[in-house]
């Protein structure tokens, strides 16, 4: 624990590291490996601070799903969750919003919203419905799930019905909230193929 936890945070997280943290999350929980994850960040943000420069350090993989949660995936919604009021609290300055979302792509447990992760969006929609910028950042979290089913669309008109109320207080930024909507709503990812198919 002492050994991964304290001395990996400058490398990348490997499949060997997310092996041996699977481990730590297993008989430590889910707020110790939580805590190394934030550590990375903050690493990620001294090196952005220093360099000027978004590369050379990704604090977690680009684009993949977590392994940590191969031998218990309970545990995957709980850690998304914190991620997801982590994420609302970040500091947007300085450009860190923009690889802060990297810790939910990596945390979240699918490309779909399970009845377990509506649950917690719900929750947390229901807790900041009177805060326009943390239901423009809910928004754009929820643009990370590719699969746009009704559970995803019902989440969106979650938000909108609370932000509606705002559009003649902050016309500006309920014009954000809305493109980060129809983002979420129609986003689907990087798709792969052959060039100029269809």
């Amino acid at each position: 624990k002492s050994l991964v936890l304290e001395s990996t945070i400058r490398f990348y997280l490997s499949y060997e590291i997310e092996r041996i943290l699977a481990k730590v999350l297993e008989n430590y929980g889910v707020q110790t490996v939580f805590e190394y994850l934030l550590r990375r960040f903050e690493y990620k943000k001294e090196i952005v601070l220093s360099t000027k420069t978004l590369m050379g350090y990704d604090f977690v993989p680009y684009s993949e799903h977590s392994n940590l949660f191969e031998q218990d995936p309970s545990k995957n919604v709980e850690m998304f969750e914190m991620a997801l009021t982590w994420y609302l609290e970040v500091d947007a300055s300085g450009g860190h919003l923009f690889y802060a979302k990297d810790m939910l792509e990596y945390l979240k447990p699918n490309d779909l919203i399970s009845n377990e992760i509506f649950l917690v969006y719900e929750k947390i929609i229901n807790t900041n419905k009177d805060n326009l910028n943390a239901l423009y950042r809910i928004a754009e979290s929820l643009s990370l799930f590719h699969s746009k089913d009704s559970q995803l669309i019902a989440l969106i008109i979650k938000i909108y019905d609370h932000s509606i109320a705002f559009k003649e207080l902050d016309l500006s930024q309920f014009s954000e909230l809305s493109y980060s909507m129809q983002y979420a709503i129609t986003n689907v990812g990087v798709k792969t193929g052959t060039p100029g198919q269809p």
